[in-house]
């Protein structure tokens, strides 16, 4: 009897793990879903983005350090900088955006315009920092690596299955190159390394993705050639979950209304 009954305890306990999950771990997929969720989920953040686009032989790193607050809401406030090298000339605006107007420092002036949120992030290429939601596919064969403050994956995704989510992870065609080009004629690398971290706390804190693009640009003279850029994107999301302190410029009385519609130059 003693030993039946030790069976049917355990029979119970197993039963029990299965019904709560609590006793197995979770899939590789299953936690990296999980802490997208969590990430997308965030409503306030500190991020850091390097994006760097290279093309015939000239290198342009963009660097935004931004701290958002309220990003799923109709009233979000975000501060930070935004630093360009072109041809080896380091530009750095700092931007604050508040109440639908948008504060640059840049150039040594002072600048405000009104805008709606949509439309900053549409027009002001600060969408470049969107991660690609990978299928569950690419995490059937992978295991975790330990890292400081977390754990890594690193995988290879198929450029061509996911050349429109990743076409548009970083701006879409426009942003990339200065006009609307269809996704159906852009080319994209078939290998696409990815790299995410997800730290203790069960957030993505790193990303990173590699590929080249490839399409048909018109240089304004009727011709046509095809253009390749070469993009590495890192993401950084600084102590996700943390609180976030918007960083307000003291002299808002001094910003001068903005008469050109173009935002970055």
């Amino acid at each position: 009897m003693r030993k039946l009954s030790m069976a049917l305890a355990l029979t119970m306990i197993l039963s029990l793990c299965f019904v709560f999950s609590g006793c197995g771990k979770k899939s590789v997929y299953e936690t990296y879903k999980a802490a997208d969720e969590k990430t997308e989920a965030l409503s306030d953040y500190d991020t850091k983005v390097a994006l760097t686009m290279e093309s015939d032989g000239s290198s342009t790193p963009i660097i935004m350090d931004l701290k958002i607050k309220g990003a799923n809401t109709d009233t979000p406030v975000m501060s930070g900088n935004v630093n360009i090298t072109v041809m080896g000339m380091s530009i750095t605006e700092g931007i604050y955006f508040s109440d639908e107007v948008l504060y640059m420092n840049a150039y040594g002036s002072k600048i405000k315009q009104s805008m709606s949120y949509e439309d900053l992030y549409k027009d002001g290429d600060l969408n470049s920092a969107e991660m690609v939601e990978f299928p569950e596919e690419y995490f059937s064969d992978l295991k975790f690596t330990e890292v400081d403050g977390g754990k890594k994956i690193s995988f290879t995704a198929d450029g061509d299955t996911l050349k429109k989510s990743i076409v548009e992870s970083v701006g879409g065609s426009n942003s990339l190159f200065g006009t609307d080009i269809s996704v159906d004629k852009i080319k994209i690398s078939k290998d696409v390394p990815v790299e995410l971290v997800i730290n203790d706390d069960g957030y993505i804190s790193n990303y990173k993705i590699s590929f080249e693009l490839t399409a048909p640009f018109d240089d304004g003279t009727g011709t046509t050639t095809d253009t390749t850029i070469s993009i590495d994107l890192d993401i950084t999301y600084n102590n996700p979950g943390s609180e976030v302190t918007i960083d307000v410029p003291a002299d808002l009385d001094a910003y001068q209304e903005m008469t050109d519609s173009s935002i970055f130059g």
